[in-house]
Parts: structure tokens; sequence; C-alpha cells
């Protein structure tokens, strides 16, 4: 269970200083592991269960960006952009390459909000008890500083990529002469696929802190990111190949 510890062997200080495990770390690390692969396996007996949590919200999250995209985009003065979607010519894989790595560092952003998280709330905890004095007092009070440092850069991130598709959408729509609805719905076979994809470390996160189950975040990460990836990959296509498609028909 979590947070059970055994006692590992004890050496005296020659401070006089209350006795230490002489290895603190590793205990901290092999029960964390533990935790870890008892949280994949009760997972692997429920998955469906375990992902459409996830997958739910992090859809919601979704919407709700895209929602707040287009908000922006009538907010925004909008300008000609020369930055057009592949319309007038054949879509090639470098496309697909370019759209995927744009996404994996956005995923690679939201997964390491799980870990950080996992860090912040379950292994500096646990060493606590192992620390005196002015380090101590940096593992108490640690976690709560990087949650809020976590939590803001989180904010910042989704409200600087609200902020710049809705100004791209404005442009886009004012270049292409349709509306800011219209263009939006054009990308929503892909964007909706990505951004879920995107958001799923961070649904996994808002619901582990939500129990208070912060020693399943590092298994969460592995299951959310390895199951993003092949979500990324397919949107990176239809964002290549098929919007272009979609917007032609719309533009042209």
């Amino acid at each position: 269970m979590a947070g059970n510890i055994k006692p590992a062997p004890r050496t005296a200080d020659e401070t006089g200083m209350e006795a230490r495990p002489a290895n603190a770390n590793d205990l901290i690390f092999k029960e964390t592991m533990r935790e870890t692969r008892e949280t994949l396996a009760r997972w692997r007996r429920h998955p469906v269960h375990t992902i459409s949590r996830w997958t739910v919200l992090a859809f919601l999250i979704a919407v709700t960006m895209l929602s707040s995209v287009l908000a922006v985009s009538h907010f925004v003065t909008a300008d000609f952009t020369t930055a057009l979607p592949n319309i007038y010519h054949d879509p090639d894989f470098h496309d697909v390459v370019r759209v995927f790595f744009r996404n994996i560092l956005v995923l690679a952003l939201h997964g390491f909000v799980c870990i950080a998280g996992f860090m912040a709330m379950r292994a500096l905890p646990e060493q606590v008890k192992y620390k005196s004095g002015i380090d101590r007092w940096v593992h108490q009070h640690a976690g709560r500083f990087a949650m809020v440092w976590v939590t803001a850069a989180t904010i910042f991130s989704i409200t600087t990529q609200t902020w710049i598709l809705g100004s791209t959408v404005a442009d886009l729509s004012l270049t292409l002469g349709i509306s800011q609805g219209t263009l939006l719905l054009t990308v929503l076979p892909h964007a909706l696929l990505e951004l879920t994809a995107v958001f799923l470390p961070l649904a996994a996160f808002l619901i582990a802190s939500r129990q208070g189950r912060w020693h399943e975040l590092l298994a969460a990460t592995f299951v959310t990111v390895s199951a993003a990836i092949p979500m990324l990959i397919v949107a990176a296509f239809l964002e290549a190949y098929l919007w272009p498609m979609i917007l032609r028909d719309v533009v042209l």
C-alpha cells in the first residue's frame, strides 16, 4: 500500500542525531517502483475503465480549449497571412513529421506535469523522515512550491496555446475568406484527436490529484504517453493529408 515502506538497517549518526537508513534512497526507489508495478497490474485488470476516465476528461479539456480558441479568434485583430495550409500543392510525409514533432513537444510537457506531481507529492514527502535541519524543512515544503510552479506553468502553456491558435484562426479566416466557425469545423477531425491525446497526461494528473493518489502518477505517465503517441501519429496524417482536402473544397 502507498506510503508503507519497510524499515531499513539504520546507522548511528556521529553527531548523536537520530539514526537514518544507510540506503534510504534505494529503499524509496524500490518502494515507488513496487507501487508503480502494482498500479499497472491493477489497471491491466480494468483497462477500459482506466483509459476511459482519462479520455473523457481529456476530450472535455480539448472541447473547452477549441471553444476558447473560437472566442479568441473573434476578439483579436486579424491580419492577412502568408502562412497558409498546403491547399495548392500535394502534401508529403514531411508535413506529417512536422506536425507530429510539434505535438510530441506538447505531450512531453504534459507528461512532465505527471512526473513533477509524483516527485513533489510522493517522493519528496517520503524522504522527510530521513532529513534534519534545513534539509528537512526544504523537503517538507518543496512539494507545495513545486505544485504551485507546475500549475502556473501548465496554465501559462494552455493560455499561450489558446491565444496563438485563436490568432491563427482569425488570420486564416480573413485570408481565406471564410468564417472562424467554418474554419474550426474543418480542423475538427484532427484537432479533437490530437488535443485529446496531448491532454491525456494532464487528465490523469487531475484525476489522481483530486483523489490524492499521487503514487499512481508515474504509472499514469507511462500509460498515457504510450496511448497518446499512436493517436498523434494518426492525427498528424489527418492534418497533413485530410485537412487540406477539406479546406480546398470549402475555399476553392
